[in-house]
């Protein structure tokens, strides 16, 4: 799990599990909006077509950050709505996601896969930033603001309810059995005096298609304002995401995990 600019000891102080129950990361880079439409997507797509052969349009992410509106009135869009494009592996265990305002590497659970660390998605990212960049160059688009980077952490638990696998989760009546409906959200700003300041929200809800397992969302949105510490905020946010799923889950999932540190 080591990043660049972490030594050893700092890797080994985190928390690490040997069967995490991950079943979807994601790290990515957000910045101010750039003038790249369905062409220059097409573009970008074709560049990266050797690694990532698989090319879906979606609908763009809403930005992070909404302007302030001057005053009630009718917001009318002209034209197709933002586009995202999602770039996959043939496997479709990894896709890099496109639009512009953002960057994003994920990797997914397809079958019995392997997380592969957060080391060799960070390089993935690091990559596609670089080479980003370097297609804004080419054609004469100046290299956008920065605003945050992310952290998401998707995991599927098996569980008989939350307070087996949440820490403080108080158990439910027994004579009111298994609830058909429930989730628990819970959002920080910059816990504990973070710098460069986060924000960390963290997700749970049963897994409807299977009974007996939840979904556990940790995310963690940290503060960019220059692009020379974005790799240190991306550490940042990659360790508050891992030290935060290790202290809201209990210590009879860790032991269920294998957690090594």
């Amino acid at each position: 799990m080591g990043v660049t600019g972490e030594s050893e000891a700092e890797v080994q102080a985190l928390p690490d599990f040997e069967r995490p129950p991950l079943t979807e990361a994601a790290l990515g880079v957000v910045f101010e909006p750039v003038e790249i439409g369905a062409v220059g997507l097409a573009e970008l797509s074709q560049r990266w077509r050797d690694e990532f052969p698989n090319v879906q349009e979606h609908t763009a992410l809403p930005p992070l950050f909404q302007p302030a509106q001057p005053g009630p009135g009718l917001v009318v869009e002209v034209g197709h709505p933002p586009l995202r494009l999602w770039m996959l592996t043939e496997a479709a265990d990894r896709l890099v996601q496109v639009q512009r305002d953002r960057l994003v590497v994920n990797w997914r659970r397809i079958s019995d896969g392997e997380y592969p660390r957060y080391h060799a998605l960070r390089a993935l990212l690091d990559r596609k930033v670089a080479d980003l960049w370097s297609f804004f160059h080419e054609r004469t688009v100046p290299i956008p603001l920065p605003a945050a980077v992310e952290a998401t952490y998707v995991n599927t638990i098996d569980a008989a309810g939350f307070a087996e696998f949440l820490a403080g989760t108080p158990p439910l009546p027994e004579r009111l059995g298994q609830p058909t409906e429930a989730s628990v959200s819970v959002v920080f700003d910059t816990p504990g005096g973070v710098q460069p300041p986060q924000r960390v929200a963290l997700f749970s809800s049963r897994d409807r298609s299977v009974e007996g397992r939840y979904v556990l969302r940790v995310s963690v949105l940290g503060q960019l304002t220059a692009w020379d510490e974005w790799e240190r905020s991306m550490s940042a946010a990659h360790e508050q995401a891992v030290r935060t799923f290790a202290e809201v889950t209990t210590r009879d999932m860790h032991q269920i995990w294998g957690r090594r540190t």
